[in-house]
């Protein structure tokens, strides 16, 4: 995409208004579809459990597959809409076909429809969810834009989420033929909001297309050889446990320990209200503070939110309230900031191994506010004997001079057969004369 210093509301619109009805479908199937198939359609709950158990597992094959073939895709409209311009018809098909079965199917035949149908729906969800989500970190280089990028979708898709457990919900527990009729509308919305969103989104950058490793495999690899990945990844995959489950639980809660079912969409609907007022605000805070921080303060807020569920008795629907609002406005931030820190890690020994030239420059000591920490840094973030060994033969190492030895570099690299230190800095002295002599009018003796 082209480079520009703020994206247009039109923009961050189109993409997160074409997340809206993907996260609707995705929530009714996951809240909705066990009791539906089991009460509207006569299915066994353990026939129903056991395909969402092998469509996740599924989906858990599928994800890298979808996310290694969508970086590698060349074409004139870019790697990303296609995959999701593709999965639209396939989102609408399947979410059809599962809540809208033929009614001569029965036993053994309906099984058979509703595992396409759920298998379908989870390749067409992540055929969309995978580029979606790269391409919102690709729309801009500047990270508080992608902020804002991720901010306008999680707010669009809690919007969503809102509609899906109020209206989506009560529709299904309405009956069949509601339901058939929602599914036959949310097909169309789906085709409509994806496509239209889309084509507000400017175009893709050309440069972006087939990078990514030669294969899933190293696309995985990559990933888990990554320090700071596998520790994000780590954090998330915790967060997403607690949430979950205790998420799940909440409704539960309210209606047998609390006593008053009656409360669960308004407790549901304060928590999405919250959430959903919380983004600018951790999108601003995000101007101020690391992200990393704000993604620690946020789960700790989360933590103390639903840690209040088990103090909760009979009657004590405001202790939840309290909870509902704590957690909503925690969650705000992984669910955009969040998206954004995982689009801004990066993996320096690959970065160094395809580059045709290194330079490295001076930690500035003078420029940091407090004391500057060097332990580690060299290990971390510096070019040394270890990458050193990486590189080719033909691999080119500047620097500019002066420079911290044991820091930014170490003196075994910078005495390398590959590295031109020297000669730079020799060349930037011929430079500086010729720049001050031509300013003071004068010229150079040869």
């Amino acid at each position: 995409m082209q480079e520009q210093d703020r994206l247009s509301n039109r923009a961050l619109f189109g993409y997160g208004i074409s997340a809206a009805p993907v996260i609707y479908a995705y929530v009714l199937i996951l809240i909705m579809y066990m009791k539906f198939a089991s009460v509207q359609l006569g299915i066994s709950t353990a026939v129903i459990g056991t395909i969402f158990l092998a469509a996740k597992v599924w989906d858990a094959v599928t994800d890298p597959m979808v996310g290694f073939l969508s970086d590698r895709t060349k074409s004139r409209f870019g790697r990303r809409r296609p995959w999701i311009l593709a999965s639209a018809p396939l989102l609408a098909l399947f979410s059809i076909m599962a809540w809208a079965p033929p009614e001569s199917l029965e036993g053994t035949q309906l099984i058979v429809w509703i595992t396409v149908s759920i298998f379908g729906f989870y390749t067409a969800y992540t055929l969309f969810e995978v580029p979606h989500m790269s391409l919102g970190a690709e729309i801009s280089i500047k990270a508080t834009e992608r902020n804002r990028v991720f901010g306008f979708r999680q707010a669009l898709k809690v919007l969503g989420m809102g509609v899906a457990f109020i209206v989506g919900s009560a529709v299904i527990e309405s009956g069949v033929g509601p339901t058939r009729t929602m599914a036959y509308i949310l097909g169309a919305m789906t085709l409509l909001l994806i496509f239209g969103g889309v084509s507000m989104l400017p175009a893709e950058r050309a440069e972006y297309q087939g990078r990514g490793p030669a294969n899933p495999i190293e696309a995985v690899r990559d990933v888990f050889s990554n320090p700071h990945a596998r520790l994000l990844l780590l954090v998330v995959f915790i967060d997403a446990i607690g949430v979950g489950g205790i998420g799940a639980l909440t409704p539960f809660v309210v209606d047998y320990v609390v006593g008053e079912p009656q409360m669960i969409p308004a407790l549901l609907g304060a928590n999405m209200g919250a959430s959903l007022l919380s983004i600018p605000v951790w999108i601003r805070l995000s101007r101020h503070f690391e992200k990393r921080r704000l993604l620690l303060y946020s789960m700790l807020g989360r933590a103390v939110g639903y840690g209040l569920i088990f103090f909760v008795g009979e009657g004590d629907w405001h202790i939840v309230l309290v909870s509902s609002l704590i957690a909503g406005c925690s969650g705000g931030c992984p669910n955009s900031l969040g998206y954004t820190l995982k689009s801004e890690i990066i993996d320096f020994d690959d970065g160094i191994k395809k580059a045709d030239a290194i330079m490295m420059l001076r930690v500035q000591n003078e420029r940091h506010q407090t004391s500057f920490q060097s332990e580690n840094y060299n290990e971390k973030f510096g070019l040394n004997t270890k990458r050193l060994k990486m590189l080719s033969e033909e691999q080119l190492i500047f620097h500019p001079g002066p420079f911290n030895e044991g820091v930014e570099i170490t003196r075994d690299v910078v005495n390398d057969k590959r590295s031109q230190i020297w000669k730079q800095v020799e060349n930037g002295v011929f430079l500086r004369m010729a720049v001050l002599a031509n300013m003071l009018g004068g010229k150079l003796e040869a």
